[in-house]
């Protein structure tokens, strides 16, 4: 029986997620993120990073930004299985 794809394996392999991928790999979070879940990512597309003012994702992927990635990156991502269909409107999930 083949694993089920993680949120890591489903970001890398999809070409608009690229950018995340490098932030998730910069700040070793691919290993924990392929763990044990559930996870759920809100899981920003490149588009998203190309609108960010010029400088910022390269800023951010540098070693000495990995904290202020960290924290980013995991303000997305929720340690749950969490179904568009179970929230209302204006209700907030804990990342």
């Amino acid at each position: 029986m083949e694993a089920p794809n993680t949120v890591v394996d489903i970001a890398i392999g999809s070409p608009d997620h690229t950018t995340l991928v490098a932030a998730v790999q910069a700040v070793d979070l691919a290993e924990t993120l392929k763990g044990v879940g559930p996870f759920n990512a809100f899981a920003s597309i490149n588009a998203a990073f190309d609108a960010l003012p010029a400088g910022t994702v390269e800023g951010l992927l540098k070693p000495e930004a990995k904290t202020d990635l960290t924290l980013i990156l995991t303000y997305q991502v929720v340690a749950s299985n969490v179904m568009s269909s179970d929230l209302s409107d204006g209700q907030m999930v804990t990342t």
